[in-house]
């Protein structure tokens, strides 16, 4: 009987709540946003207001009208509105309206403000700007202060900090940003644009990118020719490096692939560079090794080109070796005379810079017999070994168009930190390959594009200054088909052979096959393509269009020409709009080579040596607590509790030994904020009285008029402009002429 009874009233309270769910469409209450819920006390907030709204709306039907009198009207009355309490505080003022919650609409603004490359300041001021300008003037200052539609900065903080995550994973901890991008390759190859991810393990992993343009420079023939490349490891909170591998093009330099990596050892650049070659065999002008590497004398990089690609020569920036020329006579270590300073180092300019080959001997037994300086004798005679690298002799047996530095790769890292990045650190790797995919992407299109569209003059100015320093009548003697005898404007007895198919003259300056006055005259009387020409005519507009937006977007090829233009003379290297048009998947459906993967070579370990060094760590540790001991306060408690927190995160030894380096490096990755690309001490000194002497860099542009005429300028950054003042280069850090 009890089982009965108990059955029974348990069917009546499940009849009466599933009676009492469905009596209702809608009930909500209210609370006023100053209320005590869900607050602390002494918070801003919490005014313990007691005004409430609770708002109902009854459901219509035979059961619910038994036992309410509203419903049972002829027209029933099935909402009610409960108001209770009074506000306790104003509603009209300012400080009201700031502390409303943000609302949806406004949270998905911002996020919409974030994935169009808006920071946190530009979203902030571009929203309240379209808020201002859609109001009345009597509303305006209302909507300002309403932090429902304009939150405050913290608020627009808090989301951009949830978008970070949300987007491009966690950053500062042990998790590799690699899972997350992992999630966004499938969206990344709608968008056109390859990243493959190759990681060995958690301590070890690269990526590379390669974007539309990217692609399309893979089948230039200028690719097959020398190839730039250069690092750098300061672009994101982690220091993930970033090498660039361009080609240069009548636009301006171009990439091939943007590798990342977090290793900048020979291992490191070698697991980059190998992963490109592996899925890219024939990259470089449809081959699978250029002629030239150009580089700076980066030991790790150089020796990782040297594995992958054996036959590629490698050559030396004379920008970069004339520096550390320069600075090595200048260190006061080395106890160079200044006045032996100027002397020695034109010594050795003569033997970079000799042409001939007598030249070359003569520069050298020269600069033994009047270097007076041991050291700088037995430094130069090392270097000698290598040759073959910077001295300018050799360079003649390749195609190098002229290129005898680095300045392509320097300039593109530039453009990276100042333009892409805006000179603020990205917040992982993962949203490195955002900017360099889409922000990159964007700015080589335009600029390529302002060459095909003849905005930029420098290539018109470049071919009418050479075609200036030859006489109208200047006699050329056709030999063959591609071959031409140019008379020297110089010396009318003297001939130069000018070879229009590959763009090479026999003169000194076109020798390495750079385009000289020669070719210049050549193509003006006769109209033949030069490959090494600067873009004066409407094909080399028309290649530069398809480079910059590819066949289908491209225009055609009449939209390139000038008012008298005329198509007199055939596209003759035409094989590149074939490759692009055709080729675009080549290197994807081609066989993958399979590379053999390199091995660290463990080398022998002092375990002396190593005890020794974690004794002095132990002591060095123990002297600095004896120094902050005694300090009052709780500060140096809780920094230690912090300490020791992020000294059990690393696990593995390789995640061990990327913290130690980052903590010999001294980077902010465990600062929790972002942080600015810093500029070169030697920037920061040379400034002016009165400029700011933070990293960030100072604006360029012109000065205004207003700034008095009188006042000195610093020394150009020109190596050539401080071996004539005899003064160190850069590193000085002086203001002073």
């Amino acid at each position: 009987m009890l089982y009965r009874t108990t059955r029974k009233n348990l069917l009546k309270i499940l009849s009466f709540a599933i009676t009492f769910s469905t009596k209702y469409i809608f009930h909500k209450k209210w609370a006023c946003h100053l209320s005590s819920k869900n607050k602390k006390d002494g918070s801003q907030r919490n005014r313990k207001c007691p005004f409430q709204i609770d708002i109902l709306i009854k459901k219509i039907t035979k059961n619910t009208k038994k036992n309410d009198s509203y419903l049972k009207k002829s027209t029933p009355l099935q909402g009610k509105i409960t108001i209770t309490g009074q506000h306790n505080h104003q509603t009209d003022n300012f400080k009201a309206l700031k502390f409303l919650r943000i609302s949806q609409d406004t949270k998905q603004q911002f996020y919409d403000y974030f994935n169009n490359g808006y920071s946190v300041a530009n979203a902030l001021h571009a929203h309240e700007a379209q808020l201002v300008l859609k109001s009345t003037d009597d509303s305006a200052e209302n909507i300002r202060c309403n932090a429902a539609l304009n939150p405050l900065a913290r608020t627009v903080y808090y989301l951009h900090n949830n978008w970070l995550k949300s987007t491009y994973g966690l950053a500062w901890s042990n998790k590799s940003p690699i899972d997350k991008l992992k999630e966004k390759i499938e969206q990344f190859k709608i968008e056109g644009i390859d990243v493959i991810i190759d990681e060995q393990d958690s301590s070890r992993w690269s990526v590379v990118i390669v974007s539309p343009i990217m692609k399309r420079a893979h089948c230039l023939p200028e690719a097959k020719e020398i190839i730039f490349t250069d690092s750098t490891a300061s672009c994101d909170a982690e220091n993930t490096v970033i090498t660039i591998m361009l080609t240069a093009t009548k636009g301006g330099a171009v990439p091939l692939c943007v590798l990342l990596h977090n290793r900048q050892d020979t291992v490191g650049y070698i697991h980059a560079y190998q992963t490109f070659a592996k899925h890219y065999p024939n990259c470089f002008g449809k081959q699978s090794c250029p002629q030239v590497f150009m580089t700076d004398d980066s030991v790790c990089e150089k020796d990782a080109l040297a594995k992958l690609w054996p036959d590629a020569v490698q050559y030396l920036c004379h920008f970069h070796v004339g520096q550390a020329e320069w600075r090595w006579l200048c260190d006061s270590k080395n106890h160079v005379d200044v006045g032996e300073r100027q002397s020695f180092m034109r010594l050795f300019q003569e033997i970079m810079y000799a042409v001939t080959t007598d030249d070359y001997e003569e520069a050298k037994i020269n600069f033994v017999e009047s270097c007076s300086h041991e050291d700088y004798q037995k430094r130069v005679d090392s270097f000698l070994k290598r040759e073959k690298e910077w001295a300018i002799i050799f360079r003649s047996e390749t195609l190098n168009r002229g290129h005898n530095t680095n300045n392509f790769s320097e300039a593109t890292i530039r453009v990276i930190k100042d333009i892409v990045l805006g000179r603020t650190k990205a917040y992982n790797s993962c949203a490195l390959v955002d900017y360099i995919s889409n922000v990159f992407e964007d700015h080589m299109q335009r600029r390529i594009l302002h060459y095909a569209y003849d905005r930029e003059a420098k290539p018109r100015l470049v071919y009418n200054r050479l075609l200036k320093r030859m006489p109208h009548d200047t006699k050329i003697e056709k030999k063959e088909e591609d071959l031409y005898m140019v008379q020297s404007a110089e010396k009318k007895d003297l001939s130069y052979e000018v070879n229009s198919l590959i763009g090479w003259c026999s003169c000194p300056s076109g020798r390495s096959g750079h385009f000289c006055k020669h070719q210049a005259l050549v193509f003006s009387r006769y109209g033949v393509g030069f490959p090494n020409k600067p873009a004066v005519t409407f094909n080399d507009r028309y290649k530069l269009g398809l480079l910059a937006l590819g066949p289908e977007k491209c225009p055609n090829i009449d939209f390139f020409k000038d008012f008298d233009e005329v198509n007199e003379t055939p596209m003759r290297d035409n094989s590149f709009l074939h490759d692009i048009e055709m080729n675009m998947d080549v290197q994807q459906s081609e066989e993958i080579v399979e590379m053999s993967e390199p091995h660290e070579q463990h080398q022998s370990v002092d375990p002396q040596k190593r005890q020794k060094l974690i004794n002095e760590l132990h002591k060095q540790i123990d002297r600095l607590h004896d120094k902050v001991k005694d300090e009052p306060g709780d500060t140096y408690d809780k920094t230690l509790e912090t300490l020791i927190s992020r000294l059990k995160k690393p696990d593995t030894p390789g995640q061990v030994m990327e913290s130690l380096i980052r903590w010999k490096a001294a980077s902010l990755v465990c600062s929790r904020r972002r942080s600015k690309i810093k500029v070169q001490p030697g920037a920061i000194q040379r400034r002016k009285a009165g400029k700011s002497r933070g990293a960030a860099r100072i604006r360029a542009g012109r000065p205004p008029n207003t700034e008095p005429k009188n006042i000195k300028k610093p020394r150009q950054r020109i190596l050539k402009v401080s071996i004539d003042a005899n003064k160190p280069h850069v590193k000085t850090h002086s203001r002073k002429l």
